[in-house]
């Protein structure tokens, strides 16, 4: 872990310590401190890990032991200063392999952390990756003039410095997009300022019918959602006035909904079987939706509110809806 996070550091530092380096070292000398440190980190990998790194990293980290190997064999600075454009350009090509194979690294990233996502929210994911491919080229291009024609101070400035907030504008740009369209909140510490000043739609979705998700955890064959209920569900001046709960047909609504969203196809139901509604639910309360696949193009679902069941069921949809 310390070896870990020191390697972290050091790569962040990299032009600073290239910058200073080369005032008291030769740079065959740096060279091969950088593959100490890269020699050192595969060392201490555990071998699935290091095979995880090998399937997706083995490129970066290339460039990173050619340019050490080629600054300890040539002794010149210059091979020094090539390794945030390679490693820029590296990246750029595993994301633009993605785009070809798919799916988009982006989207891989989206899926981790949200496991499902809207058809829309695939193409943003698309688009976002093809930003960052033109950003990719364009930081390694920029590091590349300044490496052959620049003076080693601007190098630094840039590399060191300007690079990284540029990845940090772009970063923040991004998620303030991704928020203001989708209007999508799990929980994240962001998501306090980014409710407030992109509050979720009332007119979204169905019409001000939706519950609020808090946190969305799911795998191949289950699917557990923390929702909450809004204080202003557009049901409640007719169902009922002076008893505000949930109807059971906007209960289905939500289960057909999220089931939709799994599967990413809109959901038909053939029929559904031991439907029941035990307790309401009210304004307020924070319940529990779980999905369970089944066999035969079916989906077993249950909601709890504080370890009681609230309602329960088995979904059967049309064989045209139950598709990934």
């Amino acid at each position: 872990m310390a070896i870990g996070a020191l390697q972290i550091l050091l790569a962040l530092a990299y032009p600073l310590l290239v910058f200073f380096g080369l005032r008291t070292m030769e740079p065959r000398q740096l060279g091969l401190g950088l593959l100490v440190l890269v020699f050192l980190r595969m060392g201490l990998v555990r071998p699935t890990r290091l095979l995880a790194y090998a399937r997706s990293l083995w490129l970066p980290m290339g460039c990173v032991g050619l340019v050490a190997l080629g600054a300890t064999v040539s002794n010149h600075p210059v091979v020094l200063l090539l390794a945030p454009t390679l490693i820029s350009w590296s990246l750029l090509l595993v994301f633009a392999r993605t785009l070809l194979r798919g799916p988009p690294i982006v989207e891989q990233f989206a899926r981790v952390q949200a496991g499902f996502l809207s058809p829309a929210e695939r193409i943003y994911c698309r688009t976002v990756t093809v930003v960052w491919c033109g950003f990719l080229f364009f930081n390694g291009a920029v590091a590349l003039g300044l490496t052959l024609s620049g003076t080693i101070e601007a190098w630094t400035w840039y590399t060191g410095l300007i690079g990284y907030l540029l990845i940090g504008i772009l970063f923040a740009a991004e998620l303030t997009v991704r928020r203001w369209r989708f209007r999508r909140y799990r929980g994240a510490p962001s998501d306090v300022v980014f409710r407030w000043i992109f509050p979720p739609s009332e007119g979204s979705a169905s019409d001000g019918l939706e519950p609020e998700v808090l946190a969305d955890r799911n795998d191949d064959g289950s699917r557990e959602l923390e929702l909450r209920i809004p204080r202003d569900l557009a049901c409640w001046p007719g169902h009922f006035p002076g008893f505000a709960l949930v109807p059971g047909v906007l209960q289905l609504d939500w289960v057909m909904r999220f089931i939709g969203e799994w599967t990413g196809s809109p959901v038909r139901v053939d029929r559904i079987e031991g439907l029941k509604f035990k307790t309401p639910l009210r304004p307020e309360q924070r319940v529990t939706l779980f999905l369970e696949r089944c066999p035969q193009r079916s989906f077993r679902f249950r909601i709890e509110h504080e370890a009681e069941v609230c309602s329960l069921g088995r979904v059967h949809v049309s064989e045209d809806a139950d598709r990934d």
